[in-house]
């Protein structure tokens, strides 16, 4: 089904302006909310550096600009990430019902991430230590190398073995990062693992939002 371009215009616009309402709404959900129009009033007033809103307390200013603004925003763009990264994904195995765990790289990624945190940062290589992130890296790159060979890297590849190569690594890799936090004595690291792998911003504050 093929919109035509008028169509494809009022589509395009009507998302943009849901996705900024659902901002919006989404900075003011939490253990203290906030009325979507005092939200704004917030934001602008913080934006274009105009007087305080009188009718919200400055600590509630803070919760709204400091905290939650920078992790719907990250949030926001971890989202538009995800959707480029699924087109590639589906036009490299030619599916249009393609998922992230399909070729076994989310699952890849979480093996390397629940090692970095329960290592505490001390994973190091040639010197550097590893964060979460590049733990996460590393273990996507292995699961794709994985895929690669296991689906024959050397020839033509085929959907079907490209598909069937990732449902394999992606259940070897998730049952190596359940077992991996199931036998870690660490319960910190251990609960750590568990919001990464199932999508946490907390912790995300606000570096460098001018006043």
């Amino acid at each position: 089904m093929y919109l035509t371009k008028n169509k494809a215009m009022i589509v395009r616009w009507g998302l943009i302006i849901a996705l900024y309402l659902i901002i919006i709404v989404a900075i003011g959900v939490g253990s203290v909310s906030v009325a979507p129009i005092d939200v704004w009033n917030i934001l602008k007033s913080k934006i274009i550096n105009t007087d305080s809103i009188n009718t919200v307390s400055l600590a509630v200013q803070d919760i709204i600009w400091e905290i939650r603004t920078p992790r719907v925003i990250l949030a926001a763009v971890s989202g538009a990430g995800l959707a480029l990264a699924g087109l590639v994904m589906q036009a490299s195995v030619q599916n249009p019902l393609a998922e992230p765990f399909i070729l076994g790289i989310a699952s890849g990624a979480s093996v390397g991430a629940v090692v970095a945190i329960l290592l505490g940062g001390m994973l190091t290589v040639y010197g550097i230590t590893l964060g979460v992130a590049s733990g996460a890296f590393i273990g996507a790159i292995v699961a794709t190398l994985g895929v690669l060979l296991l689906a024959g890297i050397r020839q033509r590849l085929s959907t079907v073995r490209l598909i069937l190569a990732g449902a394999v690594v992606s259940a070897l890799c998730t049952a190596i990062s359940n077992f991996i936090i199931y036998m870690a004595a660490d319960a910190e690291g251990m609960q750590s693992a568990a919001f990464w792998t199932m999508g946490s911003f907390a912790g995300n504050l606000r570096y460098g939002f001018g006043y």
